[in-house]
């Protein structure tokens, strides 16, 4: 019973997490471009 609760606690979170997600690595590999143009 816990399990499945949990099961679905974290289907639902990932799925917002997963468009998150998309816009964090965008924003990660634009902050590390940066970086590196900075510092090159």
């Amino acid at each position: 019973m816990f399990y499945l609760l949990l099961k679905t606690f974290i289907q639902a979170t990932m799925m917002p997490l997963n468009k998150s997600k998309q816009c964090f690595d965008f924003v990660l590999s634009r902050s590390i471009y940066h970086w590196r143009e900075t510092w090159t």
